[in-house]
């Protein structure tokens, strides 16, 4: 693993240290890697929700679609 790394704020994602990244205002230098442990919990919540599929009725989708049709 690296010695230096960059933890981007806005979001926590880790990176390998680069000078013109440590330069940004939204990055900063992660001293102490090994002491720096996420609990699973925080990984999970960082997650996107999956998106919510509703059952469509086609019969009822395919009708009113049609209805205006000449």
């Amino acid at each position: 693993m690296a010695d230096r790394l960059l933890r981007h704020i806005p979001s926590g994602v880790l990176y390998v240290y680069q000078p013109v990244y440590a330069q940004r205002p939204d990055f900063e230098e992660v001293i102490d890697v090994e002491s720096r442990v996420v609990p699973e919990a925080e990984v999970i919540a960082r997650r996107k929700p999956k998106a919510k599929v509703e059952a469509v009725d086609n019969e009822a989708l395919s009708e009113e679609a049609s209805r205006n049709l000449p």
